[in-house]
């Protein structure tokens, strides 16, 4: 009987133990899949050509850790949601959209919250298009912006493609700084924003 108790308390401990396990992501990767579940970042992640999350995860970035992108990304919630965000009080980074590259940021239905700069589009970066939608960002911290866009390149001797950048429907509530866009009047951006609140 005693046994018995012993091995149910073991089994209930286990449980609990990784129903509460975050699984940690660190280092460089070239492609970073971030499935359903909950992770943390307490160092900056490197991933050179596609980061995606999928729906249902929640990823825990402390210590200024940010996730840098130089290529793709792919954030979809859909009905289940994406949470990207760091315990109140924290210092947890953000997303940093570095580098050239021909893919595309798409960031929809995600919540970002806690974090000192959410979103940053580093100087000289550019992609295909930007599509950010139906976004939450909740008491982020930061003291120059909430999302920041620098420029991208510009080149004198060859025509560039126009970049889309798309910036619709998405919720700001609780932010200690502004939305900061470099250059609104880039020749090599064409911004679309609407309906953000």
């Amino acid at each position: 009987m005693m046994r018995s108790i012993r091995i149910l308390i073991i089994v209930l401990f286990t449980t609990v133990v990784s129903m509460n396990a975050q699984e940690i992501i660190s280092g460089d990767y070239t492609e970073l899949i971030i499935k359903e579940g909950s992770y943390k970042i307490n160092k900056n992640v490197v991933v050179s050509e596609a980061l995606i999350i999928k729906p249902g995860a929640n990823v825990l970035l402390i210590d200024g850790a940010s996730i840098i992108c130089l290529g793709s990304v792919t954030i979809n919630g859909n009905e289940k949601g994406i949470k990207i965000f760091s315990p109140k009080g924290s210092q947890g980074g953000g997303l940093i959209i570095k580098k050239i590259s021909k893919s595309i940021i798409d960031i929809q239905n995600a919540t970002f919250q806690n974090l000192t700069l959410p979103l940053l589009f580093n100087l000289n970066w550019t992609r295909e298009a930007v599509i950010i939608k139906n976004n939450s960002f909740l008491n982020n911290s930061g003291k120059k912006a909430t999302i920041q866009v620098l420029n991208t390149p510009y080149n004198y001797f060859e025509l560039q493609q126009v970049l889309t950048f798309t910036f619709e429907n998405n919720l700001f509530s609780g932010n200690k700084s502004p939305i900061y866009i470099e250059d609104i009047i880039n020749e090599n951006i064409q911004f679309i924003i609407s309906n953000n609140a």
